[in-house]
């Protein structure tokens, strides 16, 4: 992995809320169980899996934002501000319009 490519993840992971950045080392860092890092946390499993998945979802949006580099079929979640990215199929244009 390139070092302009291991800065960028490392300040992409600096900007994440807390909570997101905590699970995340701990799981991917310090390769810890979902278990340990439970106790570590001070929360339930479930907490830990679903702040594991926002993290890496908003990891993901950060790092692509920092690249500039925003697929067309990644597209903002209507209705929310933050910026989180979902895979929305891209529209296809109605029959006998071209």
């Amino acid at each position: 992995m390139r070092r302009d490519d291991v800065d960028l993840i490392h300040r992409a992971l600096g900007a994440l809320p807390v909570e997101y950045r905590e699970v995340l080392v701990l799981r991917e860092l310090e390769d810890m169980s979902y278990r340990d890092i439970a106790t570590v946390a001070g929360v339930p499993i479930g907490t830990v899996m679903s702040r594991l998945a926002r993290g890496r979802s908003l990891l993901c949006a950060a790092v692509r934002k920092a690249q500039g580099a925003m697929p067309s079929e990644l597209a903002p979640v209507r209705g929310k501000a933050d910026g989180n990215l979902v895979r929305m199929p891209v529209p296809s244009s109605p029959k006998g319009v071209k």
